[in-house]
Parts: structure tokens; C-alpha cells; sequence
């Protein structure tokens, strides 16, 4: 029986703890499964700590590819990660059907709470991405965006039997979840709110 070592991205994690337990099941083999952001992985990754299986951003494994990191064609795409929108329990549900919509739910929340993007986690980097293109980064981070993140950090634990990490806050939070998720939510929350899913897959 053999262990096998995986550092992966913390926004697939419940994918790959499901995964791999099925694997481990099949082949009898073990997973070393080692999670965090995909900014530490790759420095963990680049100072000398070597995986058998890396799970990161298809942005950090071109990166990594480019400076020769990797044995040539050994890259394989596993699946893609969005960005949802989560509000608390007992909240007003925010109107996002339309991308101003959207970006007015943004605007009138006290407190909007994502990953912070100097760590490295991609949920955090893409958030941030959005809200430039948005036009709306330096309004919404006004809105203490450190007491958000401790928020984050004190939450994720919620909804991690379903595999979504949520951001408890006062109205929005926003986590990586599977392409179904994002489907089902924009069929949920009105027929206009496929311009934010083809939004969010646009930066993405």
C-alpha cells in the first residue's frame, strides 16, 4: 500500500476529501491530503516541497509550467471553481438580478467579507479582480474589510457538510463553489441572474 501526497487549493477541498476517500476505498492506497491557500502551496511548492498530485488556479500552474516546474504534459484540467454569494440566515436576500443590481447590493452592504488576496487564496484574488472590474473596489473596501476576514475565518465550519465554506457576515459573503452550485443559484434568484453567472465566468 502506497501514500500519496496532495497539496491542493483550499477551495476544492471538499471535492477532493469526497474524491480521494473513493480512491483510497478502490485502490488501497493512502492520501497525505494537505490543504491551504494556493499562494502558500506554491511556495511551499517552489522552496522544494514536491507532491505527487498539486491541485492550484490554472493561473498559478501556467505560471509554474513556464518556469519549468512541471514534466512537460503531465497538466490536466480537473474542473473549474466560481465565486458564489451568500447572505446570512434570517438576512434580506439582496436583489442581484441584473450586474447593477449587483454591484448596488455591494455597495449598500456593511460588511462584505472574502479572502484576504495577500494570502495567496484564489477565491480572494478573483474577488478582488472582480471588484476592479466592477469599478467599486475602493467603496466596498472601506467597509473593514479586516474585521470581514476574521469573520471568514470564524465561519467556515457552517456549511462544510455540504461542501460550501461560507462567510457569516452581516448581509454578504462570497466563497468558491462547483459550477452546479452557481447553476442552481442562478436559476433560484431570477432569469436576469444569468448575467452575473456569465460575469463571474467571464473574470474567472
Amino acid at each position: 500500500m502506497t501514500t500519496i501526497k496532495v497539496m491542493s487549493a483550499g477551495a476544492v477541498q471538499s471535492m477532493v476529501t469526497a474524491l480521494g476517500a473513493e480512491f483510497e476505498r478502490a485502490s488501497g492506497n493512502t492520501l497525505d491530503l494537505n490543504f491551504n491557500t494556493a499562494g502558500s502551496l506554491r511556495e511551499r511548492f517552489t522552496k522544494g516541497e514536491h507532491p505527487d498530485l498539486l491541485i492550484l488556479p490554472a493561473a498559478v500552474m501556467e505560471a509554474l509550467d513556464k518556469e519549468g516546474a512541471f514534466v512537460p504534459g503531465t497538466r490536466v484540467a480537473l474542473g473549474r471553481t466560481v465565486t458564489g454569494v451568500t447572505v446570512k440566515e434570517g438576512a434580506a436576500v439582496p436583489d442581484i438580478s441584473t450586474p447593477d443590481a449587483f454591484k448596488q447590493a455591494l455597495l449598500a452592504a456593511r460588511t462584505v467579507a472574502y479572502t484576504d488576496p495577500k494570502a495567496g487564496g484564489s477565491s480572494g484574488t478573483f474577488f478582488a479582480g472582480l471588484l476592479q472590474k466592477l469599478g467599486i473596489a475602493d467603496e466596498v473596501n472601506k467597509n473593514e474589510p479586516a474585521k470581514a476576514i476574521e469573520l471568514e475565518h470564524r465561519s467556515l465550519e457552517k456549511l462544510k457538510s455540504i461542501g460550501v465554506k461560507v462567510v457569516d457576515v452581516d448581509k454578504s459573503g462570497f466563497i468558491a463553489i462547483s459550477d452546479p452550485y452557481l447553476d442552481r443559484l442562478s436559476r433560484e434568484l431570477g432569469p436576469h441572474a444569468e448575467k452575473i453567472k456569465t460575469l463571474i465566468r467571464s473574470i474567472n
